[in-house]
């Protein structure tokens, strides 16, 4: 069962999930290729001043700062950290504008920026193909990419971890093309918007500890228990904007919906599915237009084997041994029943037969049942 609704969501972030996705494997490609022996590197706009294979903990703090510090003609500072490893090291970062960091490793590594100093707005972390045993952005209110298209052996079965501490107004996108899991914490912060890429679906949740919203465009095959909490978080999500009377509110309450059907088993899950199929949730009016333009066509096509009578004319009715070779004429007079026995309207013109007496009233209960369901989901919808 696809999501109904996941082809608008990625065409509404597909330019800006494509454009990203592109831009950090070229970033990829562009570094990996390039010489040893360079100091300097350009990627995109920036020329980037390089530091290689080198290990960053508590006691080589002061060299750390030192490169941090060493600013080359008076510019915007751009520096790209190549197969480096941080550990157990918080850093103060001041007058640094973009930091590229490749094939790096960090373990509780903690980024710290100067809340009394303006961020330069095109300010920019760039993690590539790095992994995260602990990173921390402290006070950090611009953009982060994480991504992460392979990784060395040795770290092909770890979770990354991602924290944000006293973070607000930056915009996360993590586009995770391998299986590694990503831990993802946020302390102290609110309005982060978060976009995470992986495989081809999409999920959109709100914190349920902050006020912030997250956009997960990830896997569907969550581990048991997790996809629970994604449930709640939807739901308040879906309530939230609810409130605020958003029209988007709709597509949140189908996803809420959907993620509880994924999360249940059994007889529970066919009974959620059937409920899907039938209603659309009762927030989907094409769906519901297209069951009811479904039945009316089975039960033109029972009513001609089942027969019928046009009164006073002449009665109608086909034989299974006959197959499919019927009129134009008596099919459009079959239509013509089922859609008044449908609408519940029933002239008396035309009179249903034998077997075609109970598919007449199946078909009237369906009917009044399906109009009062379409009623309630057009009030729903777009007067409630």
């Amino acid at each position: 069962m696809k999501f109904s609704k996941n082809k608008k969501y990625k065409e509404k972030f597909q330019q800006e999930i494509s454009v990203g996705n592109e831009t950090l494997s070229e970033y990829c490609r562009i570094i990996k290729s390039n010489q040893e022996c360079q100091e300097k590197i350009e990627l995109g706009k920036w020329n980037c001043n390089i530091v290689r294979n080198e290990d960053f903990s508590i006691e080589s703090e002061l060299k750390f700062k030192k490169i941090l510090c060493n600013n080359v003609d008076n510019s915007r500072k751009v520096l790209c950290f190549i197969n480096c490893k941080f550990s157990k090291l918080e850093v103060l970062l001041k007058n640094v504008d973009v930091i590229y960091f490749f094939e790096c490793e960090f373990n509780n590594f903690k980024m710290k920026f100067d809340e009394d100093e303006n961020i330069y707005d095109e300010s920019r972390i760039f993690i590539l193909n790095s992994l995260c045993k602990g990173l921390f952005l402290i006070n950090y209110h611009k953009v982060c990419f994480f991504y992460c298209d392979e990784l060395p052996n040795s770290a092909s079965s770890d979770t990354h971890t991602l924290s944000l501490v006293n973070c607000s107004q930056c915009m996360i996108t993590i586009l995770n093309h391998l299986s590694n899991p990503i831990g993802f914490n946020i302390q102290k912060s609110e309005n982060i918007e978060c976009i995470f890429v992986a495989y081809d679906k999409l999920i959109v949740l709100r914190d349920e500890d902050s006020s912030h919203f997250k956009k997960f465009y990830f896997n569907l095959e969550f581990k048991e228990g997790i996809i629970k909490s994604f449930v709640l978080a939807t739901k308040q999500y879906y309530q939230y904007l609810k409130g605020k009377n958003d029209e988007e509110r709709f597509l949140y309450y189908e996803l809420y919906n959907y993620l509880d059907l994924l999360s249940s088993h059994g007889t529970d899950k066919l009974s959620k599915k059937f409920f899907w199929y039938t209603t659309g949730y009762f927030i989907n009016p094409q769906r519901i237009i297209l069951n009811c333009i479904l039945i009316i066509l089975c039960s033109s096509i029972l009513y001609l084997y089942s027969g019928f009578e046009i009164v006073n004319v002449r009665t109608v009715d086909y034989s299974f041994k006959i197959g499919f070779d019927l009129t134009l004429e008596d099919y459009l007079k079959s239509l013509y029943l089922s859609v008044i026995t449908f609408s519940t309207v029933g002239y008396g013109n035309i009179i249903p037969k034998g077997f075609g007496e109970f598919v007449a009233s199946l078909e009237m209960l369906l009917g009044a049942t399906y109009i009062g369901i379409f009623t309630g989901t057009i009030f729903k919808r777009y007067v409630d």
